[in-house]
């Protein structure tokens, strides 16, 4: 069963849009894609403010008449310069009896990371890099795995609460339901790059107009 999302990036030179139908086996079939120039941001303020709206609504438009879809929803990806990553490494004492890893395990590993440091920040992602038992083996998936301490370097990826808030205004003034906030850079991992490369590691640049952003996955 496929179906059908659209999202929206501000870069720092133009707005882009593109409406994609994604397949039972996790594929995208690209339907429509729209993209408009305008003034762009810098030191986290909009250089046109004014104009965001009415742009923000010929890109909507643009994708839409492509797909013929009308977007009632989308997803918002936030750029680099508006996310930032921070690493945590966390323990936890595995209590059951046979000392076997549960899926309650990993996940309060999760919540023992603490809120960000900046308040001007809010969290979007929380994802466990790796697991590492007692013998000091990092494994992906622990689950069943028997160890008295479980420990994880989880990545968390937080975002501005000014831009999450100023283009959750902008949908609703335009009437378009928020779907999510997705990290630009982890967008165009998820899609571009295999899983076995990142798994190994790699490097993805997102080479900008105004800026650049590097992620190591």
């Amino acid at each position: 069963m496929s179906r059908t999302i659209a999202a929206i990036d501000y870069g720092t030179s133009k707005i882009a849009c593109v409406i994609a139908r994604v397949q039972a086996s996790g594929a995208y079939d690209v339907l429509g894609f729209g993209n408009v120039p305008y003034a762009g941001y810098a030191n986290g303020k909009w250089n046109e403010p004014d104009k965001l709206a009415d742009i923000t609504q010929s890109v909507l438009a643009e994708a839409g008449i492509v797909a013929k879809r009308k977007i009632r929803k989308v997803y918002i990806c936030v750029p680099g310069d508006y996310t930032a990553v921070t690493n945590y490494r966390v323990s936890t004492d595995i209590t059951a009896a046979d000392r076997r890893v549960t899926r309650q395990d990993m996940q309060r590993l999760l919540q023992m990371t603490p809120a960000p440091a900046n308040a001007k920040m809010s969290v979007l992602q929380k994802r466990p890099v790796y697991y590492m038992l007692d013998s000091q083996e990092r494994l992906s998936d622990p689950i069943g795995e028997r160890t008295s301490t479980l420990s994880a370097m989880v990545t968390t990826i937080t975002a501005d609460k000014r831009f999450l808030a100023q283009t959750t205004n902008l949908m609703d003034h335009l009437g378009i339901e928020v779907k999510g906030y997705v990290p630009s850079i982890i967008g165009q991992a998820s899609y571009m790059i295999p899983q076995q490369e990142k798994e190994v590691g790699c490097v993805l640049i997102d080479s900008g107009f105004a800026t650049t952003t590097v992620a190591i996955l």
